[in-house]
């Protein structure tokens, strides 16, 4: 994933209403219309036959202003520091 040996990470657990994963941490570059930011990324092989797969958010949604319209299916990340406004749709 991401150029990462997935299983190297440190591993920690996350439970939730619909059980439990296994993921591992990884520091991960990230550049988004000319934002850089490198959170640490917990990845997990146990959702591959998922739709989506969101484990925590700090390291991400910490950096931006947020909206999630589901109606819309629709993301809006505000980056106030440099006045940019991004809209992302999911489908699943």
């Amino acid at each position: 994933m991401l150029g990462h040996n997935v299983y190297k990470g440190e591993q920690k657990i996350f439970s939730g209403i619909g059980g439990s994963v296994l993921a591992y941490l990884h520091k991960t570059h990230i550049a988004l219309n000319g934002i850089e930011f490198a959170p640490d990324v917990y990845y997990s092989h146990e959702w591959d036959d998922m739709p989506f797969g969101l484990l925590g958010q700090a390291g991400f949604f910490s950096h931006f202003g947020i909206n999630f319209n589901y109606r819309e299916k629709e993301i809006l990340l505000e980056y106030p520091d440099l006045n940019i406004l991004l809209k992302m749709f999911w489908n699943c």
